[in-house]
C-alpha cells in the first residue's frame, strides 16, 4: 500500500488505480480546482488521523476517510468518515472504520446516481466498445433518507475514445448536488472515476480503468495565532473591539467591526508591553451591545508550605492553597486584564493579599482557615468574597 503525505493520493497520484494528480503532464480535472474553493469556504473531510501521531494509517492515503478504490469492473468502495459542509458535520459512507460500495449502473439508476451529464445534459448509456465516461463521486448534505449515506455520483458525457478526446467531468453537482430542494447545496468531491465500455450485453457495460483521488482535508488544529498589535506599538494591547477597528489607524482606514450594524463575533490573541498574552472574544449581548472580554481559563493550582512572601503573574498560578509557617504576603506582579481572578485558601497563619508596598493596594488579610476570591477591575484588585471558615 502506498504511503506518504495524506494528500499525495491527489497531488502525486499516490493510490492504486490513480493516474492523474497535480504533477506536470497530468490531466488536471475540474474537482482539483473546485475542491480548493470548497476548502477555503470551510468544506472538506475532517481528518481525525491528523491529530493522532500514533495512528499507523495517518500516512497511508488509501486507508484514510474518503478514499475511493476499485472493487471490480463496475464497483468502487469508499472509506467512511466525517465531512464538514456549510458549517455542519456529516457522517458519510457509514462513518469512520466502515465502507460503502457503489456500483455504477448504466441501466436502472441507483439511489447514489444524481442524473446529469456535462452541463446537466442527463444520463447517457454506453452503446458499444470504444466509449469512455467519467463519474464524479462526492459527499453532499442529503443522505437520501439514509439510502445514500451522504455519498452520490454524477455521470459525465459519454465520448468515443477514437476521437483522442478526454471525457468531460459533470458539473451540475456544483450547483445542485442531489437534485432535491436542499438548503445546503455545498459538496466535497472524493474522486473522479474513469471507465470505458466493455461492449458486452446487459446494463453494466463498463470497466473501471482509473480512480483519481480528489480529496482535500480540513486542518483540525492546533490553530496558531499571532498577537494583534496596534500601529502605536506593543505598549498598547489590542483588548477591545474598537482597537481591532483601529489596527491600521483612524480616519479613512478604520474598520466597521465595532458598529451597531455588524453582528460578527471575533476571537484574537493580544499581548501587552511586558509580553503577557491573553485570548479575547468580542460579541453582542441580547440588547445588541458589543462586549469584549478575555477568554478566562482555569489557572494552575499552587499548593505550598512556606514562610516566604509569594508573587503571582498573568497566566501563572491562579488558585493558592498556602500552609504558611508565618504570616506572609501574596502580591500581583506585572500587568493584568480586567476580570482576572485569584483564589486563596490559608491553611495556617494569615496570608495578606495585595499587601502595601507603594501605591494604593487592597491589603486584604485572609486568616488561617479562611478562603477568599479576588478580581481585577482593570485598575485595582477587589475582594469578591471571603469565607469565614472551611
Amino acid at each position: 500500500m502506498p504511503t506518504g503525505n495524506p494528500l499525495s493520493g491527489h497531488t502525486e497520484a499516490n493510490t492504486t488505480n490513480t493516474v492523474d494528480g497535480l504533477r506536470d503532464g497530468d490531466h488536471i480535472l475540474s474537482p482539483s480546482f473546485t475542491n480548493q474553493y470548497e476548502g477555503i469556504h470551510g468544506n472538506g473531510i475532517i481528518l481525525q488521523e491528523d491529530g493522532n501521531a500514533a495512528d499507523s494509517d495517518r500516512n497511508a492515503p488509501e486507508s484514510l476517510p474518503g478514499a475511493v478504490s476499485r472493487l471490480n469492473a463496475t464497483t468502487v468502495q469508499i472509506k467512511g468518515g466525517y465531512c464538514a459542509l456549510d458549517g455542519v458535520v456529516y457522517k458519510f459512507a457509514n462513518g469512520p472504520g466502515n465502507t460503502l460500495d457503489i456500483e455504477f449502473d448504466d441501466g436502472t439508476p441507483s439511489p447514489f446516481d444524481r442524473t446529469g451529464g456535462t452541463g446537466g445534459g442527463g444520463r447517457q448509456l454506453m452503446s458499444g466498445a470504444g466509449e469512455e465516461v467519467l463519474y464524479t463521486v462526492y459527499v453532499c448534505a442529503d443522505d437520501g433518507g439514509g439510502a445514500t449515506k451522504n455519498v452520490c455520483y454524477m455521470q459525465g458525457s459519454v465520448i468515443t475514445t477514437a476521437t483522442d478526446a478526454f471525457a468531460d467531468s459533470p458539473d451540475l453537482y456544483l450547483r445542485n448536488p442531489h437534485g432535491a430542494a436542499l438548503t445546503n447545496l455545498q459538496s466535497c468531491v472524493l474522486a473522479v472515476v474513469r471507465a470505458t465500455s466493455t461492449g458486452g450485453s446487459g446494463p453494466d457495460r463498463i470497466d473501471i480503468l482509473e480512480v483519481n483521488d480528489k480529496r482535500h482535508f480540513l486542518n483540525g488544529g492546533p490553530f496558531y495565532m499571532h498577537p494583534m498589535k496596534l500601529e502605536s506599538g506593543p505598549s498598547d494591547p489590542v483588548d477591545s473591539a474598537a482597537d481591532l477597528d483601529l489596527l491600521h489607524g483612524g480616519a479613512n482606514e478604520d474598520g466597521d467591526f465595532n458598529t451597531a450594524a455588524c453582528d460578527f463575533g471575533a476571537l484574537w490573541l493580544s499581548q501587552n508591553a511586558t509580553g503577557d498574552q491573553t485570548l479575547f472574544f468580542s460579541g453582542r449581548n441580547g440588547a445588541g451591545t458589543r462586549f469584549t472580554r478575555p477568554v478566562d481559563t482555569m489557572g494552575d493550582v499552587e499548593v505550598i508550605s512556606t514562610s516566604s512572601n509569594q508573587t503571582f503573574t498573568h497566566n501563572g498560578k491562579r488558585i493558592w492553597i498556602i500552609t504558611a509557617g508565618a504570616g506572609l504576603t501574596l502580591n500581583p506582579s506585572g500587568g493584568f486584564h480586567e476580570g482576572y481572578t485569584i483564589e486563596v485558601r490559608a491553611i495556617t497563619n494569615t496570608v495578606t493579599f495585595d499587601a502595601p508596598g507603594g501605591g494604593s493596594r487592597l491589603n486584604e488579610a485572609v486568616a488561617a482557615g479562611r478562603y477568599a476570591r479576588f478580581v481585577y477591575t482593570g485598575s485595582a484588585w477587589v475582594k469578591v468574597c471571603l469565607v469565614a471558615s472551611l
